[in-house]
């Protein structure tokens, strides 16, 4: 399967009471190399946080440029809000963008997200910076910087705080 973006990836105006969060206007999703696709359901709060807040200014902002298209799937796995169906059972579902969120309540085979491991969504975020063609040095700082620091909010997020 050709990993690939799907969707337009479009931010809701931010609100002011939460500064440091983006919000999708509409669904997005990200197809990964090993057919499953993650569904960015709209309205759910992002934080840019796969781009460790130091280092933005080395590697630039979360919601800038490319940047956006991969750290959002990201964002939305590790705090458990995204959506992944296994292609090879639902190929029929990806229609629309719309026809995600509308069905995906009704899918008794999408994988329940919780269940998905740290590293899995840490080699899509890698998939999603090739799907960019980012640049080898950006693409191992990034993944060396989610594999060796990202265990602190994965395990916090996942005690729901």
């Amino acid at each position: 399967m050709t990993p690939r973006f799907i969707g337009r990836l479009d931010w809701a105006p931010q609100d002011a009471s939460h500064p440091h969060e983006w919000r999708l206007e509409e669904p997005y999703g990200q197809i990964t190399r090993d057919g499953y696709l993650i569904i960015c359901p709209p309205w759910r709060p992002v934080n840019g946080a796969s781009i460790p807040r130091p280092l933005w200014p080395v590697l630039g902002h979360p919601f800038d440029g490319p940047n956006r298209f991969w750290s959002t799937p990201h964002d939305l796995g590790y705090t458990r809000q995204a959506i992944v169906l296994d292609l090879s059972k639902h190929a029929v579902l990806v229609l629309t963008p719309e026809s995600w969120v509308d069905q995906s309540d009704n899918i008794p085979k999408a994988l329940h997200v919780q269940n998905l491991p740290r590293i899995w969504w840490d080699n899509a975020l890698h998939d999603g910076m090739r799907i960019c063609s980012e640049r080898s040095i950006k693409r191992f700082s990034v993944y060396r910087a989610v594999r060796l620091f990202g265990w602190a909010a994965w395990n916090r997020l996942k005690r729901g705080e």
